[in-house]
């Protein structure tokens, strides 16, 4: 039997030590190392973590999802460029949705996108993009080869500018490219910074890990009356921020799977021949980036001249989001490059005349002709 003098001190300390802890918990504004626990600075959520995936996902694990809600040509040239590079046919959310305004639109973005995450198997890849200002250029396999050899359970596109402009832009990591990339003006003028914040246009992740951001997203969301005007793009890159060394997350910093456009247009170069021994070609760097280009699995001679090169990291991106109004205008030009443009008709025939050439609505299939046979892509 314990004392009961000491029975009261030992229950004062074990009162004192959870007093202790909570408070921690409370006021820690810093990243997290416990398992299972996302903190921003606004609010404290628990989610369970991920679960490791133990078995690598087949080909048919893999998953294309586009919200947007109507077709258009820009939606028909993202969709086009996604199936003739290989993708599945893709899982399109928000179709037939109507926005009384641009952030309602926004919400929907995130909030529209729930039921159809919760219906994936969580042992499955998923690619995540916006539907109306991508292209992908390269076939799915060299985007999943590219994307487990970062061994990071969710990658996400790389910009040179932090937008919405929010207190952690500054603290977010640095760049792994060389910090004079651009001479003496690198990450001193916009088009000269090296990528280094986030952009959630496009990303690619293990479908749990797209879950576990996205439902600390929708959580944030929820909070905030009047939505932001910067739409959801500030509240994933805060969750990213808080979470992303408690969940082996990544920003693709030499866009070699994601292209991010914006102040980005004079690092791409089009009609060069490309083969295994290109070389970087920064003008403004005192030596070269020293990475070898990756050609696996790119036909080099049915693609000759007609792939995005960036010269500055030197790699051809497996996507390239056009992600700015300005850069709309490039997109329009570019499609003129890509290297299926000679064939554009051939193949339109061909998708025109398959009803297993589609996309998956709401669980409806859609044909290719019911979407898109009405635009004249070239």
């Amino acid at each position: 039997m314990v004392p009961q003098g000491r029975g009261r001190w030992l229950v004062l300390v074990i009162v004192f030590l959870v007093f202790l802890t909570t408070l921690q918990i409370s006021t820690r504004k810093s990243r997290p190392e416990g398992e299972g626990l996302y903190i921003s600075e606004s609010n404290i959520t628990v989610v369970d973590p991920p679960k490791k995936n133990e078995h690598p996902p087949k080909k048919e694990q893999i998953h294309l999802i586009f919200p947007v809600d109507k077709h258009s040509k820009r939606f028909c040239r993202t969709l086009f460029s996604a199936l003739v590079n290989g993708y599945p046919a893709p899982n399109v959310y928000n179709w037939g949705e109507h926005f009384a305004s641009a952030s309602e639109g926004q919400g929907k973005k995130i909030n529209g996108f729930m039921p159809l995450l919760d219906s994936l198997d969580n042992n499955s890849i998923a690619v995540y993009s916006d539907a109306l200002d991508v292209i992908f250029q390269l076939p799915l396999d060299v985007l999943l080869l590219r994307y487990k050899e970062t061994q990071k359970n969710l990658v996400i596109g790389a910009e040179k500018n932090c937008f919405p402009e929010q207190h952690f832009c500054d603290k977010m990591p640095q760049s792994n490219l060389p910090s004079n990339i651009f001479g003496s003006e690198t990450d001193k003028k916009d088009i000269y910074r090296r990528p280094r914040w986030l952009n959630s246009g496009i990303m690619i992740g293990q479908t749990d890990h797209l879950k576990t951001l996205f439902t600390l997203t929708k959580a944030k969301w929820d909070t905030l009356i009047p939505p932001p005007l910067s739409g959801d793009q500030g509240v994933i890159a805060e969750m990213f921020y808080f979470n992303y060394e408690l969940n082996n997350w990544a920003l693709d910093y030499e866009s070699t799977m994601f292209q991010m456009m914006y102040w980005s247009t004079d690092d791409i170069v089009w009609d060069s021949v490309i083969n295994e021994s290109t070389l970087a070609n920064a003008p403004l760097a005192p030596s070269q980036f020293k990475k070898k280009i990756d050609v696996r699995g790119i036909d080099l001679n049915s693609t000759a001249g007609r792939l995005g090169w960036n010269r500055i990291s030197n790699t051809i991106p497996a996507a390239m989001h056009f992600n700015s109004e300005e850069q709309k205008i490039n997109l329009d030009a570019w499609w003129t490059k890509a290297w299926w443009y000679p064939r554009l008709s051939e193949i339109l025939e061909g998708y025109a005349n398959d009803e297993n050439v589609g996309m998956h609505v709401n669980g409806q299939w859609m044909t290719w002709n019911e979407t898109c046979g009405s635009y004249d892509l070239r």
